[in-house]
């Protein structure tokens, strides 16, 4: 997709669509939309005065051109209220009008707006939002279809921003142009998401980790495999992977431009397929398991962005890969594994398999003096519990930083809401045979006492904890969020870094 400033009048050129921004409580036709509305005889102002055109959030309204006006399509979009528009209004906005214009199979198109609608907002960073909403918008996952009409990609390849903001032009797209880069990075998280267990192994993944970052040079890859994991004592990880004939592996991805400076690791939950091991799960919907390394696809998406926009940053990412599945050799409820630091954990229940993979990687990290450790996981159903479908619960030792990812949070739309981590929470996890439990057998309290149980491996190193189980997959199509999974968490993880 290509991203530019349209300088010239919007009337006067030739595009397939124009869009144009329309609120509840503000006289929009002025400018250049009142310009527009006088060639075409007066069709906007005609809809307008008969509540055909509110403004409200989510209308889309199409006006075809009468042949006379250089565009195919008038599009009126509505945002709500002036007063109440966020960066995520337009990003769903977006989202919607994308597929609009799929159906009206437009390619290139001009976006008329001010963008920067109220004091609240950023000219440059609302032309982020919107770009990044049209692409994630535009997401379908297709790739086992055999119906060629089932088959797509978005028909827009083209998409000017008209802004009287003609100062600051290059800023504008500049942030635009990073919209692009992430939309497409989450679409490329959804993408390993939905794709089922037989088609992406542990194997699998490294090997298109690999083919993704082999020809980056400021990107490096280490492997650690069953041997070398054996040799670093990470029974716990190994434990895991006992019931599956599928090896398990550590990806590591190591970018750092920066010398003599200790680097921010992210840690992502790999588990290619998640039965629940020995405690296996319910039959239902537990196809979605697939979904269980959507930790380690954000993070690997997210390492993508940063390849692309090169922060005076070192980041390292390190994602744990296995399968979690019943079999003669696999893990057994009271067995009792010893992770990387030599802390011992008694297995309660194998279904919490998550944060042993994720302590040994944790511990990996602090071995390797990480300055900064961010973990993401599809950890807890509990965390559904907690909040629904409408936030991922974090948890973190350093208060600014989970204040730093909150305010992130409210820019990118990928909420967190933040879950205590009291000590009295260590209880829930006393072992009479081993240091600590990996779950709570109490019922109560589960997304907390699974972040609870990670910190035990920290050390005193700052970390954050996002439990993104709440919010790994949308029910339905809306705005820039498609049916399917999600590719949670990928931008919170770029912004916050590049805020550092």
């Amino acid at each position: 997709m290509k991203i530019s400033i349209n300088k010239n009048d919007v009337d006067n050129i030739k595009t397939d669509a124009v869009i144009i921004p329309f609120f509840e409580d503000s006289n929009n036709l002025t400018g250049s939309i009142l310009k527009i509305d006088k060639i075409i005889d007066n069709k906007i102002a005609s809809l307008v005065k008969t509540k055909n055109i509110t403004g409200k959030e989510k209308e889309i309204v199409v006006i075809h051109n009468f042949s006379k006006i250089k565009t195919n399509y008038i599009i009126c979009a509505g945002l709500g209220k002036i007063k109440d528009i966020t960066y995520n209004t337009v990003r769903k906005s977006s989202g919607n009008i994308i597929r609009v214009l799929e159906k009206l199979k437009c390619k290139d198109v001009v976006w008329l707006t001010n963008l920067e609608y109220n004091q609240k907002t950023d000219t440059a960073k609302m032309a982020q939002a919107l770009i990044e909403g049209a692409v994630m918008g535009s997401y379908i996952f297709t790739k086992f279809k055999t119906d060629k009409k089932a088959v797509r990609s978005s028909s827009v390849n083209k998409i000017s921003i008209s802004t009287p903001d003609l100062k600051n032009t290059s800023k504008i797209i500049k942030s635009a142009e990073k919209g692009l880069i992430m939309g497409q990075a989450v679409n490329m998280a959804r993408d390993l998401e939905n794709t089922p267990a037989n088609r992406l192994t542990p194997f699998d993944f490294m090997n298109i980790t690999k083919d993704i970052f082999q020809t980056k040079s400021d990107i490096s890859i280490d492997i650690i495999d069953r041997k070398k994991a054996e040799s670093l004592g990470m029974e716990a990880f190994l434990g895991v992977a006992r019931g599956s004939i599928q090896e398990p592996y550590m990806v590591i991805l190591k970018y750092q431009p920066v010398k003599n400076q200790k680097s921010l690791w992210l840690v992502g939950k790999g588990v290619t397929f998640d039965a629940g091991g020995i405690s296996i799960k319910p039959s239902k919907k537990m196809g979605d398991m697939k979904a269980d390394m959507s930790g380690a696809a954000s993070v690997l998406a997210a390492m993508q962005v940063i390849s692309e926009l090169k922060p005076e940053k070192n980041i390292v990412a390190i994602m744990p890969l296995t399968e979690n599945l019943p079999s003669g050799s696999a893990q057994l409820p009271g067995d009792i594994v010893k992770a990387m630091n030599g802390k011992t954990i008694e297995i309660v229940n194998t279904d919490a398999e998550g944060r042993l993979i994720m302590a040994d990687a944790i511990c990996y990290a602090v071995k390797n003096q990480a300055e900064e450790i961010i973990d993401i996981a599809t950890l807890t159903g509990a965390c559904t519990v907690a909040l629904g479908h409408s936030a991922a619960g974090i948890m973190g030792n350093k208060q600014v930083n989970i204040n730093k990812m909150t305010d992130v949070s409210h820019f990118t739309g990928d909420r967190v809401w933040q879950l205590p981590l009291y000590d009295d929470y260590l209880d829930y996890l006393e072992s009479d045979s081993a240091d600590i439990k990996n779950c709570t057998e109490t019922g109560g309290a589960g997304t907390v006492t699974a972040g609870k149980f990670l910190e035990q491996f920290i050390d005193t190193t700052p970390w954050m904890h996002m439990d993104i189980a709440s919010v790994m997959d949308y029910s339905k199509t809306d705005g820039y969020a498609v049916k399917g999974m999600s590719g949670y968490g990928v931008r919170n993880i770029v912004e916050y870094i590049l805020l550092s």
